[in-house]
């Protein structure tokens, strides 16, 4: 229970702590080098933005290590207090997690008073009070705790969900937030717990098991349905007033969700763009910090980036700022002690932001080191709230190199017994009054649905939901219809459909509403009554009837992803008939979720070159395929030579995805077109071979017959002949190339070791790049190396790793043995080997040859195939020498690499770019970014190892190994 408010101050007063205090926070024998504050000296550390000022709301005792909370209806602020951070209480996982809640008795503004609900939990990353208690994320469990004698104490506990990814304590679910939509939504902290499989949970409630994969998710506790949201957010996914949704990651401070998930699983056999949109740019955006460097294992340019961003907010009131025109949004880097506000507007179908003018400093920089901010909220009172973790060191022990966890490991739960939540107020404009809703009617409760506070506002909509009094209907029906506070009216609607009486004519008169955002709702929940379609038609006029502004083409993009519910054909007319006008990578996306409902209508529409169009046939020949062949004719009929080659490979490579023969195609429905396609490869084939023929021509004919391989025997001896060394080098390359869309089980391969000898450089690489894509072709490889037919001497390191990492074991087995000389050393002796190294002196011009050499193909800043150096967390000689020679050894998760193993056969190695619905980005080393559907996946799998090779100090002595080094430190 709290102790009494004269302790407490006297103790923040007076600012010092115990010797037993002291033993407590650090050990007996321990001490960090800088002293923790008292919060009033902490808060003469701080800096915060001209006009506004700093207010301590709760510190220790009366609140610990808080790193989430949110309001209840009476007022009351419920703290996820991870006691436990990082590694359990004695650091071996013992829990140590609680909730605690906090009420203001005197009403002065500041909580005086402190109860612990529940305690003894592991790792608890979020908080929102539900009814008579409370929801808790706390991996690998999602509860709900209920206090049924009114004592502030947890009597009954339930495990709503099951089966969350532990792991690191950073990457955990989190941040419970709820949704205009009537439900919580949840940051899942990770994406890489799903790549390689399903991360299926279970809900309790429902007896059954939901895919989640990478995505963030939302839920309704009272009946345990979960779905998966798109993300994921690492820390704190949020919303602003319209049900726009926003995340963060580590060096990306704010992204935008610009897809729903649920519409892009409704049609499984495409792939989309990835749907979050970085509104920073680039990566790492520089941080306005308010201390000067300390020793961190960090060597960035003095300013700092962005390498801890969590606990983003959008600010929900109209209290801190005059200019409401634009949105401000905060995120928290508890690594530099600052939280940066940005400034976002809207731009087209999603959004583009920058930091605030807050001057050389960020709108919150202290500079005491142990300020830790790491969550974020617009409180009921208009403030600007946040939670000081408040922590000698916030790194996770897991990041850090192993001098750093030695030097460290005394310190990692100090300030374990520390904790303040602070509001950042106007200097002008006077707070508001925290209401209290617990003990209202519902129909008093819908009046704060006009609160100019966002969380006000979300609490009221939440209670009304939860009451279930269908009383109300009335009072909402009246705040739609008379309200002048859009706002208002998007939360009445949403609540008239929570409480299960949301009815088509009230949709219908939401249809017409002035303000954007409010139609874009009513849209969604048309969507409940698809018989009504007829009724809605008229209402879907795709931006006709308005001027198209950023807010305005969100509701077209709605309005797309809507129609995919409605079989009315005035609408799919009115689709098709302005299908040209969508031409973003989003519209597109969301026309191919809408075509399982109106294919024939886009199909007929949309032009060949269109990107999607190959999507759209890969669509068809799963379930349009009349409608498709239809179009095929006409295409085929209507086209000239390069438009038949261009669709042709369309064509076959839909079909091949399909998994249909392509000389089986006439039993499979589509009559007429193996003929058609014959003519085509056979005109290609000619064409490929004319030497007077436009080169551009030359070029697509090439491609097209080689995915028609099998239906044209001769398309073997036209590559052999093309690869040959008398032509020029753009058709070797490009014959080389389309060999890997060949599906024969040896003759490709022999084909190009025949070729071997006369291949130099990109030639040879590109080779290897193909006979490394089937399992088959890898084995032909292999044998030539073994017979010396291809040389060891400068065999390529990431082509070497592809060998070793084959999911064949066969080829793992062959190729260790044929590298054993050269690679299987041990990568401790390795080190022990360029020791020296760190004492010579580097040259920063050398080393920048060799990176740019060695390491840009992954880390220069536009390749993203490994992490940005700019953030790395250990420049010293040592740990940068300890990451190139054994560089599996510590492997951030987003960089693992992954073996995707296709159905035709193919195999590729890289890392995972995103998910999206049931698609996956992978970036390949050498080949770019791969756009992959799951249904063409035979298996994916984690390898577990970085992408980056051992061995690529084999080139390198001593003093080139130091001129590298001396160049990664200073790299920028």
């Amino acid at each position: 229970m709290s102790t009494i408010r004269s302790i407490c101050l006297l103790l923040i007063l007076i600012g010092i702590f115990t010797d037993i205090g002291r033993k407590e926070l650090f050990g007996e024998n321990s001490k960090p080098d800088i002293k923790p504050l008292s919060p009033i000296q902490s808060m003469a550390a701080a800096h915060v933005a001209k006009g506004f000022k700093l207010q301590l709301v709760a510190s220790e005792p009366l609140v610990r290590d808080p790193v989430s909370f949110d309001w209840a209806a009476d007022g009351s602020l419920w703290v996820a207090e991870m006691a436990d951070y990082p590694l359990g209480k004695n650091n071996k996982g013992e829990k140590g997690g609680r909730i605690r809640i906090l009420r203001d008795r005197d009403k002065d503004g500041r909580y005086d008073h402190s109860t612990i609900f529940l305690d003894n939990l592991s790792f608890p990353a979020g908080v929102m009070p539900w009814r008579n208690g409370v929801l808790v994320a706390a991996a690998p469990l999602l509860i709900f705790a209920a206090d049924t004698n009114a004592d502030d104490k947890a009597d009954i506990q339930q495990t709503i969900f099951e089966g969350f990814h532990e792991g690191n304590q950073q990457l955990r679910i989190n941040g419970l937030y709820w949704g205009i939509d009537n439900t919580v939504h949840c940051a899942a902290g990770a994406a890489w717990s799903g790549y390689g499989g399903l991360n299926k949970i279970i809900s309790t409630k429902q007896n059954k098991s939901v895919a989640i994969r990478s995505g963030d998710f939302r839920f309704n506790p009272d009946s345990g349905w979960i779905e998966a949201t798109s993300g994921p957010s690492q820390y704190g996914r949020v919303r602003d007033d319209w049900g726009n949704w926003f995340g963060v990651q580590n060096s990306h401070p704010l992204w935008h969700y610009v897809l729903p998930a649920r519409y892009l699983l409704r049609n499984s056999y495409v792939t989309y763009p990835d749907s979050k949109n970085q509104i920073r740019k680039p990566r790492n955006p520089k941080v306005y910090i308010n201390n000067s460097p300390q020793k961190r294992f960090h060597s960035f340019e003095q300013s700092g980036r962005f390498t801890s961003a969590c606990g983003p907010s959008i600010y929900r009131d109209s209290i801190l700022f005059d200019n409401n025109k634009f949105t401000h949004a905060f995120t928290c880097e508890p690594f530099h002690n600052v939280i940066q506000r940005s400034i976002i507007k809207e731009s087209k179908l999603t959004f583009e932001g920058e930091r605030a003018d807050d001057g050389n400093k960020d709108f919150f920089a202290s500079a005491d080191r142990w300020c830790r901010p790491v969550f974020t909220r617009t409180g009921p009172d208009g403030a600007l709230w946040f939670a000081d973790m408040y922590r000698y060191m916030i790194e996770h022990p897991e990041w850090l190199p192993k001098k750093g966890q030695e030097e460290l490991r005394p310190h990692y739960r100090s300030g374990e017994t520390l904790g303040r939540i602070y509001r950042i107020v106007s200097k002008s404009n006077p707070l508001r009054k925290i209401p209290n809703l617990d003990k209202l009617k519902t129909i008093e409760i819908t009046k704060h649905l006009s609160s100019e506070n966002g969380t006000v506002r979300d609490i009221a909509h939440r209670l009304i939901v939860q009451s279930k009094d269908d009383s109300v209907a009335n009072s909402l029906k009246q705040v739609i219809r008379k309200s002048k506070s859009p706002k208002a009216r998007l939360h009445a609607l949403s609540a008239l459909n929570g409480l299960g009486i949301l009815n088509p004519n009230i949709v219908r008169e939401a249809l017409s509403d002035i303000h954007p955002y409010v139609r874009r709702l009513a849209f969604r929940l048309a969507e409940n009554f698809p018989k009504e379609d007829k009724t809605f038609a008229p209402f879907f006029d795709f931006g006709l009837k308005q001027k198209i502004n950023a807010q305005e083409l969100k509701v077209v993009l709605q309005q797309i992803l809507s129609a995919g519910f409605f079989s009315n054909q005035e609408i799919g007319r009115s689709f098709s008939k302005n299908l040209p006008k969508f031409e973003s990578p989003y519209l597109e996306a969301a026309i191919l979720t809408a075509s399982n409902m109106h294919y024939d209508e886009i199909i007929k529409t949309i032009p060949t070159e269109r990107k999607i169009f190959e999507q759209l046939i890969q669509v068809g020949i799963k379930e349009h395929r009349s409608a498709l062949n239809k179009r095929v004719d006409d295409i085929y009929r209507n086209s000239n030579t390069l438009k038949k080659l261009q669709f042709s490979r369309l064509w076959m490579k839909a079909m091949r995805k399909a998994g249909i023969d392509l000389d089986k195609m006439e039993k499979n429905g589509f009559f007429g077109q193996e003929m058609k396609l014959k003519k085509v490869l056979r005109n290609a084939e000619n064409l490929a071979l004319n030497s007077k023929a436009n080169i551009q021509l030359r070029l697509e004919a090439i491609e097209t017959i080689s995915l028609g391989s099998l239906l044209h025997s001769n398309s073997t001896s036209v590559l052999k002949e093309l690869i040959k060394p008398n032509n020029q080098s753009i058709l070797r390359y490009k014959a080389i190339d389309s060999v890997a869309n060949m599906s024969s089980k040896h003759e490709p391969a022999k084909m190009l070791l025949a070729a071997w000898p006369s291949l130099i450089g990109e030639g040879r690489k590109k080779t290897l790049d193909v006979l490394l894509s089937r399992p088959s072709w890898q084995e032909e490889l292999l044998q030539a190396m073994e017979t010396n037919a291809i040389s060891l001497s400068g065999f390529p390191l990431l082509h070497r790793d592809r060998l070793l990492n084959s999911n064949n074991k066969s080829v793992v087995k062959r190729a260790k043995l044929i590298f054993d000389n050269s690679y299987a050393k041990n990568r401790y002796e390795v080190y022990l080997k360029f020791l020296p190294a760190l004492k010579l002196s580097g040259k920063v011009d050398d080393g920048k040859a060799i990176f740019e050499s060695l390491c840009s193909q992954c880390h220069a800043p536009d390749k993203q195939l490994g992490p940005d150096l700019r953030s790395i967390t250990d420049r010293s000689s040592e740990g940068l020498l300890s990451s190139i020679i054994d560089p599996s050894k510590q492997v951030d998760q987003k960089y693992l690499a992954y073996n995707a193993n296709f159905i035709d056969g193919r195999t590729i190695v890289g890392i995972i770019a995103s998910e999206t619905g049931n698609s996956l980005k992978i970036n390949v080393p050498g080949l770019g970014l791969y756009s992959v559907n799951r249904n063409e996946l035979k298996s994916l799998t984690s390898l577990n190892l970085s992408l980056m090779p051992n061995g690529l100090e084999s080139t390198l002595t001593n003093q080139k190994m130091a001129n590298l080094l001396e160049f990664l430190k200073i790299y920028k």
